[in-house]
């Protein structure tokens, strides 16, 4: 079983605020109807929000999709793939994906270092 950790829960609700364009702990707190105090617990990690106040958050329309699982252990279990990833992403720091993008995600090498590599090579294939 999964274990149950205020800092991560607190970091994937972090997530969710980046999420919702929510810029301050007031912003997320309008969001949801909640005092502010009680939101700035959550996001430091004092305690995490209790069932019936995450419900607002599961309910979001941005958030179709997030579970409780998720919030609380980090299970992405029954979440849709899209949503995992980019909180995932938001929580680890990273930029999200943004969706329909075709780019390649594997890092270019620089023009010096491709050089270098096929100059490399060359010499490697006509050394004896």
């Amino acid at each position: 079983m999964a274990e149950f950790k205020k800092a991560a829960v607190a970091q994937r609700l972090l997530a969710i605020q980046k999420a919702l364009g929510c810029e301050t702990v007031d912003d997320l707190a309008a969001v949801l109807g909640i005092g502010r105090s009680r939101v700035s617990n959550w996001l430091n990690g004092y305690y995490p929000p209790p069932v019936h106040e995450l419900e607002k958050l599961l309910n979001h329309p941005e958030m179709r999709g997030l579970t409780s699982d998720w919030v609380y252990y980090g299970i992405p279990d029954a979440m849709p793939v899209g949503l995992f990833i980019r909180l995932t992403a938001l929580a680890e720091g990273l930029s999200p994906p943004v969706a329909g993008a075709a780019e390649d995600p594997t890092p270019k090498p620089s023009r010096k270092k491709a050089a270098a590599s096929r100059k490399a090579s060359r010499k490697r294939a006509t050394s004896p």
